[in-house]
């Protein structure tokens, strides 16, 4: 967190933070909410590293507000995909993530984009075993963080909670990314940048109908996919 800040009073940046979530003094997930308590959007991605693999882990870690979250040990080939994927991220800890803080839910329509980019998927493949552990073990993860997301999304909605809303969303994105699912991911950017700048959409409800419809999809390719 010291190093975060004094690298940011210099006028310097990280291009990313591999956070150990156990640490003396202050933990990783602490040090997450005071790096984004300081830098706002402009605070780097943070990719969250600890030996816990469970579900609930990946869940503390997401709702801290990190990008990612690798487990130990930790394999090169999985730190790497995560690098490519968060470093020089455009709208990441620049001012277009600002900008899109902006941006209403509601506009012109847009083409809606494809179900799923297998590509990420085919990276996971690439550096897996015969029998996809590591592939089956991220796409087990993703199904259980969707329906937890995809829950706690609903509770802020209900709750009226732009800042509950926000971190849900958030954790929806990355994981939705993490596999390639651009559909969930492009619906929940959209809620995601309208409650961080303290707005709970008043079509919010329609949206995460949007997102269940999507996740139903997105489930059935996958599957189809293995």
């Amino acid at each position: 967190m010291e190093t975060v800040a004094h690298a940011h009073a210099a006028g310097e940046r990280f291009g990313a933070v591999l956070m150990d979530v156990n640490m003396p003094r202050m933990n990783g997930l602490q040090a997450t909410h005071e790096i984004h308590a300081l830098l706002g959007a402009a605070s780097p991605p943070i990719i969250g590293l600890t030996a816990g693999a469970s579900s609930e882990d990946r869940a503390r870690c997401m709702d801290a507000g990190m990008n990612d979250y690798l487990t130990k040990p930790l394999y090169v080939a999985a730190l790497t995909l995560s690098l490519e994927r968060w470093l020089n991220k455009p709208g990441i800890g620049s001012d277009t993530a600002t900008a899109e803080a902006q941006v209403e839910i509601g506009e012109p329509a847009k083409p809606e984009p494809a179900l799923m980019d297998f590509e990420r998927l085919a990276q996971f493949r690439e550096f897996d075993d015969d029998d996809l552990t590591m592939t089956r073990e991220v796409i087990a993860l993703f199904r259980m963080d969707a329906v937890l997301r995809l829950k706690a999304i609903g509770d802020a909605i209900r709750a009226n909670d732009a800042q509950q809303l926000s971190w849900a969303s958030h954790a929806l994105v990355g994981a939705s990314g993490n596999v390639g699912a651009v559909a969930m991911q492009s619906v929940g950017i959209a809620l995601e940048t309208q409650a961080k700048a303290g707005i709970v959409p008043v079509n919010a409800m329609q949206e995460l109908e949007k997102l269940r419809a999507c996740w139903e999809k997105t489930r059935a390719v996958i599957d189809s996919w293995l």
